[in-house]
Formats: C-alpha cells, sequence, structure tokens
C-alpha cells in the first residue's frame, strides 16, 4: 500500500508536469549534453539505457556524507552502512544483484580489492571530493565494461579546469550525528593552467569523525563495565590527490594520481563492540588517459591505470571487566592487491553509423596473511599465509559496439537506432567467454524514447574463492576451490524515457536477470551418515561451489518535475524481488568429493530440489524530495527516504549440526531530511543540512546501529 500512494504520487507529477509543459513554447528547451558513459559520445536523451548523471554541483549542493549515501539515493541501488558510522564498511547492491557485480570506475579505470573475499570495493574509501560527475548505467552492460558489470557500471569522473591561470575550490563542513559525536571535513583543490596546452591540478581531503557506537547496545545494567564504558567508534581519512594535463590541436594526455588513506574502528559482530578492533587501507592509484584525433571521423583513446591497496586489521585483546580482564586474543591480518588495466580504443563516427573497437588487458594479484593466537582456553595459535602464492590473473579481452540509425537503410527510419556490442574475453583461469547486448530504441515524435534491451555476462570468481589454502584436516578439501566456474547472467530490460526541456523527465523500466552456477559457501558433511544422525565429527571442511540460480526483477520508476519557477520535485521508486533454486544434479564434486553439502547461508541441505524465496538485503527503495526556491539566493529542499522491509542475516548456532545463518526480517523505516542552501555570491555558498529530523531508531543490519538526528553545515568558495 505504501508504494501504491508512491506510484499515484509519481502519477500526479507527470500530469503536473505536462500540463505546465503545454503552456510553453518550444524554444525553451535545454540544449541536450553529451557524456561518455556509454563509451562513446552520445546525447542522453538519446541513449536506450537507464544513466544517471550527478553532477559536480549536486554532489557540492548535497552536503552527503559519503560516496555511498549519494548514490544510494539514485533508483535501482541501495548501499548497505551508507547510514551508519563514517568508516564502516559499505557493500552496494545494484537491482538486487550481488554486491560483487557492479562495476566501480575511476575515470574509466576499475578499482577492486582482489585480497577481498568477493573481489568488492569497500565504498567507504571512495571521497567525494574532487568529482566532476558521476556517471550510472544501469543493468547489464558486461559487453562495453567486462566482467562484475551485471547489476550496474558506475563511473567517477574527476574534476578539470580548462581555462588559463590559477583556479581552485575550498570548503570545510562540520556537524554531529548524536551525544558526544562530531564531524570535521575540509577539502581544498589547487588547479593552475600555464596555458591552454598544460596544467596542473592538486588536492586534499580530510575527514575526522568522532562516531556513535556502530553495533546496538544490549547492556542495560548500570553495574556492567560496558556501560560505563561504552564504545565510540571513530574514523579518519585523508585523500591526495594530483593530476597533470598537456593538450594540442588534435591530441591530449591526463595523468593523474590519487593516495588514499583510513583507520577505522570495528567491532566483533553484530551486538558485540570491541574496543581495540582496528583496520587501515592504504591505495594509491595511478591513471592516463590520452586521445588522439586523426580527422573528424577517426579518433584513438588509452586507458590506463595501477591501483595498489594494502588492508590491515588489529584485534588487540578487548577488556571485558572492570577488574582489566581481557578476552586474550589477539588477531592480526594483513592484505595486499595489486590491479593493473590497459585498454586501447579506435572510434569511428558518422552521422547514421558509429562504430568502436577496444583491446583491454586486466591483472588482478592478491595476497594475505592472518595471525590467530587465543589464550582464552589455553594456548592456541594458527596462521593462514599466500604471500608465497603469489595469486595473480590475467584477462585479455576484445571488444567492439555498431551503433546504427535506421537511415543508413531507408531515410523513414531516422527514428529506430540499434546499438550492438560484443566482447571476448580469455582469461587465464577460465578460458575464452563471449557477452554480448542487444539494443534497440525507437523516438517517437514527441520524444518519447521506447527501448529494450538483451544482454549477457560473468562474474568471474575471486581469487580468495579459488585459492584460499584453509584446510579441513580430515577430509583435506581446501576452502578454495580451483575448480570453479564464472557466473553467468542474462538481462532483459525494457522501459521508456521523456524529456520535455526543463519542465518535466521521467522514465519507466521492467528488467529480469538469471544468474547461473551461482558461487555459494558451503560446508561439507559425512555422506555416509544420515543428516540427522551427523555430529561435529562428520565434519568434512566449508568451500565454494557453483550451486545455484539466483532470479531477480524489478520495476523503476523516475519522474523529475518543475511545477511552476518556484517549486520542483523529483521521485524515484524501486520494486524488486527475487529467489535462488537450488538443485543438486550436475554439481561438479571434482574438489567436494562425495560429501553432503549443506548451505552455510540458510543451514538447508541441497538433497533434494528446493527454492530460496527471499533475498538478503535487497529492499524496494523510494527516494523523495521536493525543493522550494522563493526567494533567488536560499533554497530549501525536504528529502525523504523509505526503506521497505527485507530480510538480513544472522549466525544460528541452533542449526544444527554446526550452526549457520538464518534470516531476521528487519522492519521498514524512512528518514527526513531538510536542506538549505544560501548562494552568498558567485564564489561563496553555505549549506545546512538537518538529518533524520524525527530522530528515527533503525537499522541496515541486524545488530548495527545507524545515525541518529544530526546536523551539518557546511561552506564552499570558488575563484
Amino acid at each position: 500500500m505504501k508504494f501504491h500512494f508512491l506510484l499515484l504520487f509519481l502519477f500526479l507529477s507527470l500530469q503536473i508536469g505536462l500540463s505546465q509543459y503545454s503552456k510553453e513554447i518550444a524554444d525553451q528547451l535545454l540544449d541536450s549534453v553529451v557524456y561518455t558513459v556509454n563509451r562513446s559520445e552520445q546525447d542522453l536523451s538519446e541513449v536506450g539505457r537507464n544513466i544517471t548523471i550527478i553532477t559536480h554541483d549536486q554532489i557540492k549542493n548535497s552536503n552527503a556524507h559519503s560516496f555511498g549515501e549519494l548514490i544510494s539515493t539514485q533508483a535501482g541501488i541501495y548501499v548497505i552502512g551508507s547510514s551508519q558510522n563514517p568508516g564502516q564498511i559499505q557493500s552496494i547492491f545494484s537491482r538486487s544483484a550481488n554486491s560483487n557485480q557492479t562495476n566501480i570506475l575511476i575515470d574509466g579505470v576499475k578499482i577492486s580489492n582482489a585480497s577481498s573475499t568477493d573481489n568488492i570495493v569497500d565504498l567507504s574509501e571512495i571521497s567525494l571530493s574532487n568529482i566532476e560527475r558521476i556517471e550510472i548505467i544501469r543493468g547489464n552492460h558486461s559487453s562495453l565494461f567486462g566482467s562484475s558489470s551485471i547489476g550496474a557500471t558506475i563511473n567517477i569522473v574527476s574534476k578539470s579546469y580548462d581555462q588559463k591561470g590559477c583556479h581552485g575550490e575550498a570548503s570545510i563542513r562540520i556537524g554531529t550525528f548524536g551525544n558526544n559525536t562530531s564531524l570535521l571535513e575540509p577539502i581544498a583543490n589547487l588547479s593552475y593552467n600555464f596555458s591552454q596546452t598544460l596544467g596542473i591540478q592538486l588536492g586534499v581531503d580530510h575527514e575526522l569523525t568522532k562516531g556513535i557506537n556502530a553495533t546496538i547496545d544490549t547492556i542495560r545494567n548500570s553495574n556492567n563495565y560496558k556501560f560505563k564504558n561504552t564504545d565510540r567508534d571513530n574514523f579518519n581519512k585523508n585523500d591526495l590527490w594530483a593530476k597533470a594535463f598537456y593538450k594540442k590541436s588534435n591530441w591530449n594526455i591526463i595523468c593523474s594520481y590519487r593516495n588514499h588513506y583510513q583507520k577505522s574502528d570495528l567491532d566483533k559482530g553484530a551486538f558485540r563492540d570491541d574496543d581495540n578492533y582496528t583496520s587501515t587501507s592504504k591505495r594509491n592509484h595511478f591513471s592516463i588517459n590520452g586521445n588522439f584525433r586523426l580527422n573528424s571521423r577517426i579518433e584513438f583513446n588509452l586507458i590506463s591505470g595501477y591501483s595498489q591497496l594494502n588492508y590491515r586489521y588489529v584485534d588487540d585483546s578487548s577488556q571485558i571487566n572492570k577488574d582489566g580482564k581481557t578476552d586474550q586474543t589477539y588477531v592480526d591480518g594483513s592484505f595486499r592487491s595489486r590491479s593493473l588495466s590497459n585498454e586501447v580504443q579506435i572510434k569511428y563516427s558518422r552521422s547514421n553509423l558509429k562504430f568502436l573497437a577496444g583491446l583491454s588487458h586486466q591483472s588482478d594479484a592478491m595476497g594475505f596473511r592472518t595471525y590467530y593466537f587465543s589464550n582464552e582456553f589455553g594456548p592456541f595459535e594458527y596462521v593462514v599465509d599466500l604471500y608465497n602464492l603469489k595469486l595473480n590473473t590475467q584477462t585479455l579481452s576484445e571488444f567492439g559496439q555498431l551503433r546504427l540509425n535506421g537511415s543508413i537503410v531507408h531515410h523513414a527510419l531516422n527514428k529506430f537506432d540499434l546499438s550492438l556490442s560484443l566482447r571476448n574475453s580469455h582469461n587465464d583461469q577460465f578460458g575464452n567467454y563471449i557477452s554480448y547486448e542487444v539494443n534497440p530504441s525507437f523516438k517517437l515524435d514527441t520524444g518519447l524514447l521506447l527501448f529494450a534491451s538483451f544482454a549477457t555476462g560473468l562474474t568471474t570468481p575471486s581469487l580468495y574463492q579459488l585459492y584460499s589454502p584453509d584446510r579441513d584436516f580430515t577430509s583435506g578439501i581446501t576452502r578454495g576451490n580451483p575448480f570453479l566456474k564464472a557466473e553467468s547472467s542474462n538481462s532483459f530490460e525494457i522501459g521508456i524515457k521523456h524529456k520535455l526541456g526543463i519542465f518535466l523527465s521521467y522514465s519507466f523500466s521492467y528488467f529480469i536477470n538469471h544468474t547461473n552456477n551461482n558461487i555459494d559457501y558451503i560446508y561439507l558433511w559425512n555422506s555416509e551418515v544420515e543428516i540427522p544422525k551427523l555430529s561435529y565429527l562428520d565434519y568434512r571442511g566449508d568451500t565454494y561451489i557453483n550451486l545455484g540460480k539466483r532470479i531477480t526483477h524489478g520495476i523503476e520508476a523516475e519522474v523529475s518535475s518543475r511545477l511552476n519557477k518556484y517549486i520542483s520535485l523529483n521521485l524515484n521508486i524501486s520494486l524488486t524481488k527475487g529467489k535462488t533454486n537450488y538443485n543438486n544434479s550436475g554439481i561438479d564434486t571434482n574438489h567436494i568429493h562425495s560429501n553432503s553439502i549443506q548451505l552455510y547461508n540458510n543451514g538447508a541441505f541441497v538433497n533434494v530440489e528446493q527454492s530460496s524465496q527471499n533475498l538478503i538485503r535487497r529492499p524496494s527503495t523510494a527516494n523523495f524530495g521536493i525543493h522550494f526556491n522563493f526567494v533567488k539566493p536560499l533554497t530549501i529542499s525536504l528529502v525523504v527516504k523509505y526503506v521497505d522491509s527485507r530480510n538480513d542475516i544472522f549466525y544460528d548456532e541452533s542449526l544444527s549440526p554446526f550452526g549457520a545463518l538464518n534470516s531476521k526480517r528487519l522492519s521498514d523505516y524512512k528518514i527526513f531530511d531538510l536542506k538549505f542552501l544560501y548562494r552568498i555570491s558567485k564564489f561563496l555558498n553555505t549549506g545546512l543540512r538537518l538529518e533524520n529530523l524525527f530522530d528515527t531508531q533503525y537499522s541496515e543490519i541486524n545488530g548495527y546501529a545507524c545515525r541518529g538526528r544530526g546536523a551539518y553545515l557546511n561552506f564552499n568558495i570558488n575563484f
């Protein structure tokens, strides 16, 4: 019923916008803006896919906490951790795809974390400073961007200054979001262009947060040590960047460098504080972008990048009572990952035909070492070391895109466009695989664009899933499974989009995605013992296998409308559903042998065909904003975020025989923000954000707290 009301509101917004537009003349239409999220220049209103552009001014005026919080307000995207303490791990779910099925790029260069369990980047490390725009293309786009581009592809375009001389931008943000919390974030960016051909840019972003207790506190006894020593989880982040460009009449080259450091306080898990558990991460990211235009129709591009990430966490024996007793456990883990990517492109363009061909190479390497010591029940020491294995993977791809306008056949077909994309990839672990996309669109005389897309793609297993050496002492089976196959996805989408000048734009789409060879984490048990009689002695290890088939589908709707010269509004709605089917027939037993399979994610044994009907941490969402500009320098905005009830997971020891994950339904929630933006002059503005006005208590993850009522003040100056 809540979403029915929102859909009705969206419909009324469309009617109001159309009524307003009908009174205006056509020459008030804004010029369309050209972007490159589709790998080649194209009028955004002509692209037959759902694309969102977040501009520099929108980023600056949002007063958002983080990159994750900003993009989680967009249709089809939900970011776990974005409403929690700054610095908490943030994972993205796009169109209900897994968190490793969204591709994140900076200036066209993929960033990831090859040392993580499933090769995903923690979004909390991405800064919102020095960004010209964020380009989000939703849906399967693997044929152009490679592995993992199933749910969405997000390209972060760094800021550039083209005018000669010295230019810069500085801002400071201060705030609080609960008792004894504070946030301080100064940012500075300086650019100097010696001429139209040569320039440099330097910048810094420092964030210091004194936070809330990240876990939900269950201690109520005032005599308890933990009650009197509430754990506060703090966060410290520094970003430094440099950029240089050189331009000539028909070619240019841009070199960029970013250094990232952050330190976060962590906890042991849901409802479990830890005052001595910290993580630090350091990333060095280099990129080179080059362009050479041979003539008006042919150009060449080079996109190259190198990224090195070092991550370490330390849990130094937490104190648990007033006498100084600790849990006598020490854990130290260090991770390193390296990523190198190189891509060359050639583009050919004419009025009714555009062609793109490219060659790319991606190399990822990882290693980690974990040391565990506990004296709680007697000395116990354990070490896992992957550094000496020198694990890496190489992928070489050829790809191409052909965009045709119907006028190439007959002038009467000039409203019809067809985009065809194909990628052939060779991975040194999985061999060759092909992904493709067929994307037709038709534009009516009214400007309404109808589009459809059928696309295929793959998500390769992580190096950890393939080669983790943890071994069961009885069976000898390792956690890593070198026989894993890549997950394959087939996606279909159909939709409409329409832009009527500055007064109204809207889009509506339906999508469905099938993922085969779904990689699941499992327990193994002695198959010679009946399931009800299994005991710990029958345990045969844990590992990853290709098992399930996941089916997700949903509806996305967006509308932006200017009701009059004083009031405008925007609304997006994402409705999603899905399930995973399991069948033990056809399972590759090379690694697991004949052992019985128990799913870690719900404790069920896969001995018959079964289905899991609920998606975890993938809710339906809605975001609404209404903006008032009665006085020219002042804009007041009311922003509402709604997240529907959804399933979350927790470890349940009662799921015999070893314990596994169980699910719990988390309540829906609504968050109201009030924003004020005042433009003092052309060069100076200030903003105030009042967050969570009604101090709503809610959770994104079971057992973890989210920010309470908060206030953030920022000042921005440009020169």
